[in-house]
């Protein structure tokens, strides 16, 4: 009995130091996932926004993207690969891997402070980056400084990093983009003859992604004449194949 008693006793020290054991593992494990950086691994929109420059990347389908740009009124449209997106998430993920956790009260702080500098001077006042995937990532790009806002389902993190410049990134898009455009705009004014319109008369009023369509890509054509009141928009929804092919 009091050997049985004895093999107990060893087997229960044995069992509460491999719980504890556990346990160190287990916390061990939350706290590096916690202290670890989130990498963004894809994309399913992204929100741009500079004094020059509004952009949106819209995904639409298996490896496709739709990007709209929009500079004073000119718009343009471009369809992206997988690739062609890998440099934006490389570029933001660098970020984030370089990125010190603050406080919310550092990162609205440092937000003021630093938007408070940038009016009374002649750099820029800085750029919105929204990545939306698993978790939202809200970026503040200033000249010197990056705040960084990451917000799961759980929680949401701050950050502040040096600056990074997506401007050059954008800029190049919207170069990019100009043939698939051209190649949307001969489209609608064909359709525009179509329905007995004057094609030169319109001009792109906005491009939106309706995803719940089998044609995403819905331009919207607006009468240039005036008064403008006296003709209703012209709608049009193209495909990612019309666009890309030919």
């Amino acid at each position: 009995m009091e050997k049985s008693l004895k093999t107990w006793k060893g087997k229960r020290a044995v069992l509460l130091t491999l719980g504890v054991l556990l346990a160190i593992v287990f916390i061990s494990a939350v706290f590096y996932l916690v202290k670890s950086r989130i990498e963004l691994e894809s994309i399913s929109f992204v929100a741009y926004e500079d004094p020059e420059m509004e952009a949106n990347i819209t995904e639409i389908g298996p490896s496709y993207y739709v990007l709209i740009a929009k500079k004073g009124r000119n718009f343009r449209l471009g369809i992206m690969n997988e690739t062609m997106l890998a440099e934006l998430i490389s570029s933001v993920n660098l970020i984030l891997a370089e990125a010190k956790e603050i406080t919310s009260d550092e990162f609205n702080s440092s937000r003021i402070n630093v938007t408070r500098s940038s009016l009374g001077s002649k750099e820029p006042k800085g750029v919105n980056l929204t990545v939306i995937n698993d978790v939202r990532v809200d970026l503040q790009i200033f000249p010197n400084l990056t705040l960084i806002r990451l917000e799961t389902t759980k929680k949401t993190l701050y950050y502040r990093s040096t600056s990074l410049n997506l401007s050059g990134y954008f800029e190049g898009l919207y170069k990019w983009s100009k043939n698939q455009t051209d190649k949307m705009m001969n489209l609608v004014w064909m359709k525009l003859r179509e329905r007995g319109k004057a094609p030169f008369k319109y001009g792109v009023g906005s491009i939106k992604v309706n995803l719940t369509s089998d044609k995403p890509i819905q331009i919207t054509m607006i009468w240039q004449g005036c008064p403008c009141s006296i003709r209703p928009p012209e709608i049009f929804q193209l495909s990612v194949e019309e666009i890309t092919g030919g």
